[in-house]
């Protein structure tokens, strides 16, 4: 069906148009749209009313005559006009209601111009016909009828007035009383004060008559003077009533004035009437363009309006073919006009339009009367000034909604101080997608917005006038009625909507969502915090760093200096070493926290699933801080009361290097009382968890450090490293261990001067043949194992170190000659491929970075010759990517310095036996 509102952009005209209107398209009269008017007044409301024709929904319009001019409008494309016509409809209920209506009926084009339908407006006037009869009843009745009779006057078609006492002072006047004769005021006041400028003294005189006799005057076509235009006067032509109201006791009371404007219909009559001087100066007078025709269309009458409009002067159109003269232009020939007048002349009926003549660049409205000798009378008025408003304020209404329909910004209207939508654009209804908004009140849908500054601001705008900004405003909103508040920030403006009269109508919000811009900006500046609070972290972290190797470093260059001195004791210099070697061990594991928090940062971190003696790893970790605890004077125990499965499958090295970070925290933040370990497993899936918890008595954490524990370089604060010393990796890399083995590091309990608990978990498979058991004491039953290894355990093997560093190589050569080796060494990898290539040797030992070829290069180099036998890159390289990297060059194993004695001598064994396998 074709839709108006579609067409138009704008539905609101239609459906608030305030009288019955519908739109009727094709041959049948099917229903295209109907205002709510219209179907409340002739479909009962019914919603299901489109498709259907009129024959269907309202079977009793065609025999009374409704359906032939529809076909009629459709078939001829001429207007219908009709006044007053008594309409019976038969509602659901089968009562029959009956109606007075005045309607037009005026065709629907397309674009292309063709008749695709009908436009039906309907004007019920019943009220007016019913209350005209009933006024004329009214003034027949008593006194006790007078209430009736307000009704009556207020609703009239015509013009009423009350007039009392012999000063004929006004009571009562209805609007169309002053719509006829002026819109002054009158309550209360004189006849001869309200209309002292006019000298139609006969009516006062008229109206003391009826006073002073009673009876009723009646005055047909009486030329008045009235001001319908504020400080103009024109003269009209109307029919008067004079009427007496009797009070109980039968004097006059008043006196009800009827007044009917019929200067059309007399200027219609006059036309062939002798009275030619009255005639023309009542035409002339009109505001209207008039002129009249006989029925050959010969233009026999023309007043100054129609001559100004037209151009033509009077001369010139008195006597000529009305036809001939303003349509003989064939491409005039199909204009409304001219079928308008050739409708009226032949069919003798009333037609009223509007249209824009070309001709004279004007639009106009047009009332076309047949007379009766045949001939026209058409009156027709210049609205060009008002269509061109139309126009204009069509075009600014299409762009505006336009912008309205299309803006990225959600725009609404509110009505009233209650807020109610009437309108809102697609953006606005994206925010709320399950939300029906329109004709709901603003915070009935929203009531969040009520205690935030919404509410408070739309009222100052809406009493006040004064616009309202917010910008990056937060808030608070659910984009779904069951769904959460959601915080959203806004860019918005309130202004006032103000309606014909300039009071109050509504506000308009025009508001755009900029939580991503201020979220972006909030995220930037949060990120240059951080980066400013990284970069101050880590500079305390580099000179902590500094200082935590700097000390077991300078305590190995210290004693090391002390032993050139050959007046040391045999006692001294064992403690020498001894510090010597404390302190290298402390500067190893300090470099390999680095190295293993750079593995986890970089995701190249590996773990390992082995058998595992969780019980004997435990009593491990524990006895190498028993002496610690000893110094103290605290007491380090393990809780062996829980079941706790023996063997597990997982990474010993890793879950030993968590858990001498923990308990090494522990030992060192307690001064006095104790230090605990207690165990627990339970089944999680396929696997274990286990849990391991380290309490002690130490100096305690606060809540507000606790959370800054587990960030890299970051100790609870700048004091700790003073005090204690640390690196502040050794729980951030705990942390990272814990979630490699599937687990986590938790802080139970902290609190300052009241010790902490820290939990560590991981899962881990446990064999099936294993079952939960309380923890065996293992480190009283520990069985010192001898050395079973032969005292020199590389005896008879030759092996070949490459190195650059002096030092290194005499390192290198000591250890494997005293564990049997023969040994012969060179300076760097060409000396190394070709010493391998020209002698025996069973084991090279390769540097990686070395002068004129580097050990990657030696090492490819040697296999792509043909050496089979084992290569062992011994490097201080140490990174994940260095180890695939020996590996990829042909290296069997990968062994990093400094040098572990153990370590070399079982990779070397264990390489050699696969060898000889």
């Amino acid at each position: 069906m074709h839709d108006v509102s579609g067409e138009s952009g704008l539905s609101r005209y239609f459906e608030q148009t305030p009288w019955p209107i519908a739109l009727l398209e094709g041959p049948e009269h099917r229903y295209s749209a109907a205002n709510p008017i219209y179907r409340k007044m002739f479909l009962g409301s019914r919603s299901d009313f489109k498709g259907m024709t009129v024959s269907q929904l309202l079977p009793e319009a065609r025999a009374q005559g409704f359906i032939a001019l529809l076909d009629s409008v459709y078939q001829t494309g001429t207007p219908v006009e009709g006044k007053e016509a008594y309409f019976v409809v038969v509602d659901s209920n089968g009562v029959p209601n009956d109606f007075y209506l005045n309607f037009s009926y005026s065709p629907y084009r397309n674009e292309a111009g063709k008749i695709i339908g009908v436009l039906a407006s309907i004007y019920d006037v019943t009220d007016e016909v019913k209350s005209r009869h009933e006024v004329q009843r009214a003034a027949e009745v008593s006194y006790l009828e007078q209430q009736k009779l307000e009704a009556v006057i207020s609703n009239a078609p015509v013009g009423i007035a009350v007039i009392v006492g012999p000063q004929l002072r006004f009571e009562r006047v209805n609007q169309k009383f002053k719509e006829l004769v002026s819109p002054r005021a009158y309550i209360g006041l004189r006849w001869e004060d309200v209309y002292a400028e006019t000298t139609d003294a006969f009516l006062p005189e008229l109206l003391r008559n009826v006073i002073k006799t009673g009876q009723p005057y009646s005055g047909l076509e009486l030329t008045t003077r009235v001001e319908r235009t504020p400080g103009q006067l024109e003269s009209r032509i109307c029919d008067y009533n004079f009427v007496p109201l009797l009070s109980p006791s039968g004097v006059v009371a008043s006196i009800l004035v009827q007044c009917k404007d019929v200067t059309e219909r007399v200027a219609n009559r006059r036309i062939g009437e002798e009275n030619e001087r009255d005639l023309v100066d009542t035409l002339e007078s009109m505001s209207d363009a008039f002129f009249a025709l006989d029925k050959d269309w010969i233009i026999t009458r023309v007043n100054e309006h129609h001559i100004k409009a037209t151009v033509y002067p009077r001369e010139k159109q008195i006597g000529s073919n009305f036809i001939e003269l303003f349509f003989s232009d064939p491409i005039h020939t199909d204009s409304i006009y001219l079928r308008s007048y050739q409708k009226a002349m032949k069919e003798r009926v009333e037609v009223r339009f509007e249209d824009y003549y070309e001709p004279f660049d004007l639009y106009t409205e047009v009332r076309v009367y047949p007379k009766a000798d045949g001939g026209l009378v058409v009156f027709f008025t210049d609205i060009s000034t008002r269509k061109n408003n139309e126009r204009k304020l069509a075009f600014e209404r299409h762009q505006l909604e336009s912008i309205f329909h299309i803006s990225p910004a959600a725009m609404a209207i509110w009505t009233g101080p209650d807020f109610i939508f009437e309108r809102l654009n697609p953006e606005y209804q994206k925010i709320f997608p399950q939300t029906k908004l329109l004709g709901q009140p603003l915070f009935d849908v929203m009531p969040e917005l009520r205690d935030q500054i919404f509410h408070e601001a739309l009222l100052r705008v809406y009493e006040t006038g004064i616009p309202f900004v917010g910008h990056e405003v937060p808030t608070m909103l659910r984009r779904n009625p069951e769904g959460p508040l959601e915080t959203i920030y806004y860019d918005f403006t309130y202004a006032q909507l103000i309606d014909g009269d300039g009071k109050p109508y509504g506000v308009y919000d025009h508001a755009i969502d900029v939580t991503d811009r201020v979220k972006a900006r909030l995220e930037i500046e949060q990120a240059k915090l951080e980066a400013e609070q990284a970069n101050q972290t880590k500079s305390a972290f580099l000179a902590n760093m500094s200082h935590e190797i700097r000390t077991p470093l300078g305590a190995i260059l210290g004693f090391a200096e002390l032993l050139k001195d050959n007046r040391n004791s045999p006692d001294e210099k064992a403690r020498f070493l001894e510090i010597i070697l404390r302190n290298g061990k402390t500067l190893t594991r300090i470099i390999d926290d680095i190295l293993d928090l750079a593995k986890v940062e970089s995701g190249k971190l590996e773990t390992e699933e082995v058998s595992t003696n969780l019980s004997l790893l435990i009593d491990e970790v524990v006895d190498l801080f028993r002496e610690k605890a000893r110094e103290k004077h605290i007491r380090i125990s393990i809780d062996r009361t829980t079941a706790f499965p023996e063997e597990i499958y997982s990474d010993p090295t890793r879950i030993r290097q968590i858990l001498i970070n923990i308990i090494g925290n522990a030992i060192k933040f307690t001064e006095s009382g104790e230090v605990r370990l207690s165990l627990k497993a339970e089944p999680k899936g396929e696997k274990t968890l286990i849990q391991l918890f380290v309490e002690d008595t130490g100096v305690g954490i606060d809540a507000e450090h606790q959370g800054r524990l587990f960030q890299p370089f970051v100790q609870a604060d700048n004091t700790t490293s003073r005090k204690y010393g640390g690196t502040g990796l050794g729980l951030v890399l705990s942390l990272r261990l814990a979630k490699a083995l599937e687990g986590s590091i938790e802080i139970v309990r902290s609190a300052p001067g009241k010790g902490s608990m820290f939990k560590v978990s991981f899962l881990a498979r446990v064999p099936q043949r294993e079952s939960l058991a309380p923890l065996r004491a293992l480190h009283s039953q520990t069985i010192e194992i001898r050395d079973q290894i032969k005292q020199k355990p590389l005896q008879g093997v030759s092996i070949l170190v490459a190195d650059d560093s002096v030092d290194n190589l005499f390192l290198a050569r000591r250890v494997l000659m005293k564990n049997g080796a023969e040994v012969a060494t060179v300076n760097n990898g060409k000396e190394a491929l070709d010493a391998g290539l020209g002698g025996d040797f069973d084991v090279i030992l390769m540097d990686i970075q070395m002068p004129i070829m580097d050990g990657y290069e030696a090492t490819r180099a040697l296999r792509s010759a043909g050496y089979k036998k084992p290569i062992l890159a011994l490097t201080a390289h140490a990174m994940a990517e260095e180890i695939a990297r020996t590996g990829s060059a042909g290296c069997d194993a990968h062994l990093t310095k400094p040098l572990d004695q153990v370590e070399l001598i079982a990779t070397i064994t264990k390489h050699l036996g696969q060898m000889s396998k």
